[in-house]
C-alpha cells in the first residue's frame, strides 16, 4: 500500500513540476523576453529597436530602443506600440 502511495505521490509532483515549468516558459515569453526588431548604423553609432516580452492576442508591445557606439549603450528609451496588425520598420533620417 505505501509503494503504490509513493508512486502515485510522484506521478502527481511530476505533473505539478511540469505545469509549473510550462507555466514559468510562458510567463517568460509573454513578459521578459527581449527580440531585436531592427539595427541601423550611422557614422559608428547603432539604433537598435528590441521588442519586450510579446503582445497577449492584440494587445500593446512594450519595446526598447538603444542608442549604440562600439557596442556600448549610449542612451536607452523604452515605449509602448499599440498592434494594428501592419508591420514596423525602424527609419533613421539625418539632417
Amino acid at each position: 500500500m505505501k509503494k503504490v502511495l509513493k508512486v502515485i505521490l510522484g506521478i502527481l509532483l511530476s505533473i505539478i513540476v511540469v505545469i509549473g515549468l510550462l507555466y514559468g516558459a510562458f510567463i517568460y515569453m509573454i513578459e521578459y523576453h527581449v527580440a531585436t526588431v531592427d539595427k541601423k548604423s550611422y557614422n559608428g553609432y547603432e539604433v537598435v529597436m528590441q521588442s519586450v516580452g510579446a503582445p497577449l492576442f492584440f494587445s500593446s508591445a512594450d519595446g526598447r530602443l538603444l542608442l549604440k557606439k562600439n557596442d556600448t549603450i549610449i542612451n536607452q528609451t523604452d515605449f509602448v506600440l499599440s498592434d494594428d496588425g501592419i508591420g514596423y520598420s525602424l527609419v533613421i533620417t539625418v539632417c
